[in-house]
């Protein structure tokens, strides 16, 4: 039996119906891209941004979910959508012309006695002692030793 069509031909058929079917898909991709972009800009302005077409061309209906989750901008609670756009003003500093030190609570200064040795850190050393000797690392000489000089110098 002999064949009409030789391999090569058929094969060069198949080579065009899928290059045909690659450009076909390819255009059908970026037209439904497109659509996505201008639903998304539509959405987007509705709701009284500017933009958003990259936000459906790119990422499709991610993009669309994120458009639909913002802020609606036109029916604000204060109504006041157009004033708020005119009266923006660009970014400024949030501590400007401020005194960063005098905002902030003054922190209590640990007590010195006359001597200038600090009263908080002579009574920790004192409890510590307390412990050890409590423990039986000091005898009672070193630690009755050892208050002494403490509060000499408290």
């Amino acid at each position: 039996m002999y064949s009409y069509y030789s391999y090569d031909s058929l094969m060069s058929s198949y080579m065009t119906y899928y290059i045909i079917y690659a450009v076909i898909t390819i255009v059908v991709g970026i037209g439904i891209r497109i659509g996505l972009g201008f639903l998304t800009r539509h959405m987007n302005e509705k709701k009284g941004y500017t933009g958003g077409f990259a936000w459906g061309f790119w990422l499709g209906t991610i993009g669309i979910i994120v458009v639909a989750c913002k802020t609606d901008l036109r029916n604000m609670s204060d109504g006041n959508y157009d004033s708020r756009l005119s009266s923006q003003q660009p970014y400024q500093q949030p501590y400007q012309n401020q005194n960063l030190y005098q905002a902030q609570p003054q922190q209590q200064q640990p007590t010195r006695n006359l001597n200038g040795s600090n009263t908080d850190n002579t009574i920790e050393t004192l409890t510590r002692l307390a412990k050890l000797h409590e423990e039986g690392i000091l005898t009672d000489e070193e630690f009755e030793a050892k208050k002494a000089e403490l509060l000499k110098n408290y």
